[in-house]
């Protein structure tokens, strides 16, 4: 799809391109002197647009070929310049033979097949502009100096006929062309296909026009509008990339931020209207904005019974001081505490608690508060219950300790068992009157200080019978035959209770 999107857009470039040689073509008719004097004026044009647009886009361009060709088209461009002024009727520099201006315009393919191939060895490498600005000024001018102080080679003898160092020159500046071409076909990941395209253009429509004007013929013409399509590629190509496309991702993502704080500003305002929390907007203390959750808690049916009201108007005048105080202080930033409890005092006259906070946002080109009432009625009534459980519960612990305290210093013997008659519990009196310590009551049964003259079936029986009455009862007396540690038989009078 993007392949396809390229080439349809490389070839409405070549329309428009054609559209101009056509018109260009039409002046033929006239004269050929014009012809030539509008393509070469193009020329220079292009090569003059492109140095300033990456001249002054270097410090953002990533990729130091553009740098390097845009500075180099400036001199293509300036001999150019010459080669017109040279040319043989315009009567500027008019030496009266052909080779004057056959120099220049050697030259200036010399430096444009060069400058290519050059500038692709800096894709990625480093470039100081101002050093290259300056090789190619000494380079431009040693080849004027060359030229017009006679010491480059000719062109043309004097038949008018191309000499043996022309005709290397051209197929040489074919060779370094063909090379750059090659080159950049390679260069896969440093230019798009669309740029990497237009600038392949230029170089074969520079191959076509070294081919065309060689023959100095009518095949002059055809060697010209290549050079038009050469020059028109390249500076779509630079242009894409420096100016076009940046501008392009530019909108792109400025269009993407817009949707996306659209898309933003819908899902608060949603999060706002359904927030269980009381928010709304007041600005110099008039309510500009509130959500539905404010207009039940004002107790109100409409926002616009609570818009453009006073905020202080809702606080009892108990806490309005204080309220005004702090909106003061959030507006001056000098606001320590975020969060607060307070109270309002709604519409119908009813007294809320609400828990407070506040921040400054941009509304409607000023500032405004942002503010957030929580109702904490219920929370309050819970804090009141907690309150009352837990002072219960310390009563309770209280009696307990004291319940306990009573215990341990009763002079009975108290155990608590678990179902399987376990001890778990034994004051201090149990060990008195058993003779075991603590540690070797606790875990066993009472077994432990039975009278041993009563059998395990009496003892079996006994259990299933307490156990039994226990289900009816729920405390039963007994008396018992024990025998302590020590030996001593004594008769326990025996309390059960669950």
């Amino acid at each position: 799809m993007n392949s396809n999107k390229t080439k349809i857009s490389i070839l409405y470039d070549f329309m428009k391109i054609a559209a101009f040689i056509s018109v260009a073509y039409l002046t033929t008719f006239y004269s050929y002197m014009l012809f030539h004097s509008l393509v070469e004026v193009f020329y220079v044009l292009v090569a003059l647009i492109i140095f300033v647009i990456v001249w002054n886009s270097r410090k953002f361009i990533d990729n130091n070929f553009y740098i390097f060709l845009g500075i180099a088209f400036l001199f293509i461009g300036f001999i150019n310049l010459m080669h017109l002024f040279t040319f043989k009727g315009v009567f500027l520099f008019d030496s009266g033979s052909l080779d004057l201006s056959s120099q220049l315009w050697l030259s200036a393919q010399y430096m444009t097949s060069f400058s290519f191939l050059a500038a692709l060895f800096f894709v990625k490498r480093p470039i100081r502009p101002y050093l290259t600005f300056i090789i190619f000024l000494i380079i431009s001018l040693l080849l004027l100096f060359l030229i017009f102080s006679h010491r480059f080679p000719a062109t043309f003898d004097q038949f008018a006929e191309p000499t043996d160092f022309k005709i290397f020159s051209e197929l040489f500046i074919f060779i370094i062309s063909a090379i750059s071409l090659g080159l950049l076909l390679k260069n896969k990941n440093n230019f798009d296909n669309r740029v990497k395209g237009l600038l392949s253009f230029s170089i074969i429509a520079g191959i076509g026009s070294e081919i065309g004007i060689i023959v100095w013929n009518e095949f002059d013409l055809v060697g010209h509008f290549l050079k038009v399509f050469s020059f028109s590629f390249l500076y779509l190509g630079i242009v894409e990339t420096i100016i076009v496309r940046p501008f392009r991702i530019l909108f792109k993502n400025l269009k993407d931020s817009e949707v996306a704080l659209r898309d933003s500003e819908e899902r608060y305002r949603t999060l706002v209207e359904l927030s269980p929390n009381a928010i709304f907007l007041h600005a110099d203390n008039k309510i500009v904005y509130a959500n539905h959750a404010s207009l039940q808690l004002f107790g109100a049916s409409s926002e616009s019974e609570i818009v453009g009201r006073n905020i202080v108007e809702f606080f009892p005048p108990s806490q309005s001081p204080k309220i005004a105080e702090r909106i003061k202080n959030l507006k001056s930033g000098s606001l320590k505490q975020s969060v607060i409890e307070t109270k309002i005092k709604n519409l119908k006259g009813k007294t809320i608690p609400v828990e407070a906070s506040g921040a400054l946002i941009n509304f409607g080109g000023g500032i405004a508060i942002q503010s957030v009432l929580r109702d904490i009625t219920q929370q309050k009534a819970n804090e009141k219950k907690f309150r009352a459980y837990t002072a219960e519960i310390e009563k309770i612990a209280e009696d307990l300790k004291k319940f306990k305290l009573a215990v341990e210093n009763a002079s009975d013997a108290i155990y608590i068992t678990s179902p399987s008659l376990e001890v778990i519990y034994a004051n201090a009196a149990a060990e008195k009157i058993t003779g075991y310590k603590r540690n070797e009551i606790l875990g066993e049964t009472p077994m432990l200080w039975r009278d041993p003259a009563i059998s395990d079936n009496e003892v079996d029986g006994f259990i299933r019978k307490f156990k039994k009455e226990l289900e009816n009862k729920n405390q039963l007396h007994y008396e018992v035959a024990n025998r302590s540690k020590q030996g001593r038989k004594y008769i326990s009078s025996l309390s059960i209770s669950q």
